[in-house]
């Protein structure tokens, strides 16, 4: 059965404080949308102030950097509980999400410019509170969808002219870079969260932490607008938790989706913003600065019989 299933979503910043995600395909226009780290005074006897909470493994971590080598990991968790309503309230649950791996770059590695390799890692543990003692389509614990050790990405990715167009090709998700946006980070409930809820229910939509053959083309010529065009594989086995991310078949069974997606950056009804002092000159800079808009529209075309 061929199914075609049109989306649209419209957000709309005015002011935002935003944490940065660890999203391979940012846009510019969506890097916008992230608040720059603030500097944290920190006070006699205090936590010390780093980028990374193991430090810098006393000058290695930065040996491995420069020589191409990022090592990552992620530590997430949630504990709450039903206080009414469902079919068995006080109760409470517990669940945790690792997200790890290792980024390399072959342009600083072997002299191939713009091509990163990348293989990551989740492990997921917990008891999903609405399946125990709520009852409901969708969960209040984001983290829930596979509670065990799974073998994410492994993909090549190569990049051209100065960043702008990108090429992206192995084992990931659809959500790493399609129908998804930093706003979404925000909510326990995955009735908010994460990716728009009618597009995984509706489609067969490849979503961390369940990867799946696929291939990207990412094009991001101005901060104000970009286009993205991605070929995934389906198969009846792709949200399975048994084969741990490790079953690389093609099966005859298997077909493949199709998603497009254009995205638009502009920024309405600018003004000039007040005088900005530079310690010499007083109004050393006027920029215009308005409501920045972020506007995404997509579609997905299935070839597979549901």
């Amino acid at each position: 059965m061929k199914k075609f299933c049109f989306a649209s979503i419209c957000v709309l910043t005015i002011a935002t404080g935003l944490l940065a995600e660890d999203t391979p395909n940012l846009s510019r226009s969506e890097r916008s949308l992230l608040q720059p780290e603030q500097q944290i005074e920190v006070a006699p006897g205090g936590f010390n102030k780093a980028d990374n909470m193991t430090g810098d493994w006393g000058g290695y971590r930065q040996r491995l950097f420069d020589s191409g080598i990022e090592v990552f990991v992620f530590y997430n968790s949630i504990l709450n509980g039903n206080v009414a309503g469902g079919f068995d309230p006080g109760h409470a649950t517990y669940v945790d999400d690792a997200y790890f791996g290792v980024k390399i770059d072959l342009q600083k590695l072997i002299g191939w410019e713009g091509l990163q390799f990348a293989i990551s890692g989740v492990n997921r543990d917990g008891d999903d509170l609405t399946h125990k003692y709520i009852g409901s389509i969708f969960s209040t614990q984001q983290m829930v969808g596979g509670q065990r050790l799974f073998l994410y990405q492994l993909y090549l990715q190569q990049r051209w002219f100065n960043k702008q167009l990108t090429l992206k090709a192995g084992r990931f998700g659809a959500s790493d870079d399609f129908n998804a946006s930093p706003l979404y980070g925000y909510s326990l409930n995955n009735g908010i969260d994460g990716d728009i809820r009618n597009v995984l229910f509706d489609t067969r939509f490849s979503a961390y932490p369940f990867a799946t053959w696929a291939a990207a083309l990412f094009y991001d010529p101005t901060p104000k607008w970009n286009f993205k065009l991605g070929l995934f594989q389906v198969t009846p086995r792709m949200f399975e938790n048994d084969d741990h991310g490790v079953n690389w078949s093609i099966g005859s069974r298997d077909g493949f989706t199709l998603i497009a997606q254009f995205g638009w950056a502009p920024e309405f009804f600018k003004t000039q913003s007040s005088a900005v002092s530079d310690g010499k000159n007083t109004a050393a800079a006027r920029p215009m600065k308005g409501m920045p808009g972020h506007y995404w529209v997509g579609f997905t075309y299935s070839l597979w019989d549901f």
